[in-house]
């Protein structure tokens, strides 16, 4: 390759290799399982898994390609990896839950992001030249953001994240919104006054204490969804 052609392909691997980066995000997601059930291999429905794997074998062909095509066919070959990394978007909405599917896209905007940054330190010029103030105003408000609302959400609270904590109240009496006095909740948080919990996946109830003779801490067991008494 000559120094004029490296020139010319160089923003084509750029390119390329940002598009690589939710590939491996998603194997990032096997490493992180732990710190939610909702991230872990159980999460691929029917035939995703496979689809996935389908299209990561593709990825792998096309770099092993890589230095035949990305010279002689650049667009063609960046056009390649834009759709091959839409479909394993496209898969991961499908096939798996949202949970999943927010994760990678917050790993893989990570990653983009330490690219970009790593690019502009290469020399001092692109070093003076950059706009931080404006990078930072895109990167911060999309990472922290995307992260609070979409991942931290649903990170076990003994890794500090905010999913709520499965249990059960033991009422001293029964109250019109459960219709037992065993409750199975999930504890979104606790003051002196009471229990802020989840009932079912979509309804806060507030229990006042002086109504609780025992709370009961389940450990990594999946809440049985308790419906509210209808009137």
């Amino acid at each position: 390759m000559s120094k004029s052609e490296g020139f010319i392909t160089r923003p084509f691997m750029i390119a390329d290799a940002a598009l690589s980066i939710p590939f491996v995000c998603v194997g990032l997601t096997f490493l992180l399982a732990f710190l939610s059930a909702t991230f872990s291999l159980g999460v691929w429905k029917e035939w995703g898994f496979g689809l996935f794997m389908l299209i990561a074998a593709l990825g792998v062909a096309q770099g092993i390609l890589a230095k035949k095509w990305v010279n002689a066919y650049p667009f063609l070959y960046v056009s390649f990896s834009f759709l091959n990394t839409v479909a394993l978007f496209i898969i991961l909405f499908r096939y798996t839950n949202r949970n999943y599917f927010w994760l990678v896209l917050w790993l893989s905007l990570v990653c983009l992001f330490t690219l970009q940054t790593s690019l502009k330190l290469q020399t001092p010029e692109a070093l003076r030249k950059t706009q931080w103030e404006r990078l930072f105003l895109v990167i911060v408000p999309v990472i922290f953001g995307l992260y609070a609302t979409k991942v931290y959400p649903n990170i076990k609270h003994q890794f500090g994240g905010g999913a709520p904590v499965p249990i059960v109240l033991h009422l001293s009496k029964k109250i019109p919104v459960f219709d037992s006095e065993t409750a199975p909740v999930s504890l979104v948080d606790e003051t002196e006054q009471g229990y802020y919990v989840l009932l079912g996946s979509d309804k806060a109830v507030f229990v006042a204490r002086g109504l609780v003779e025992e709370v009961e801490f389940l450990r990594d067991v999946p809440v049985t969804e308790t419906k509210a008494k209808k009137p």
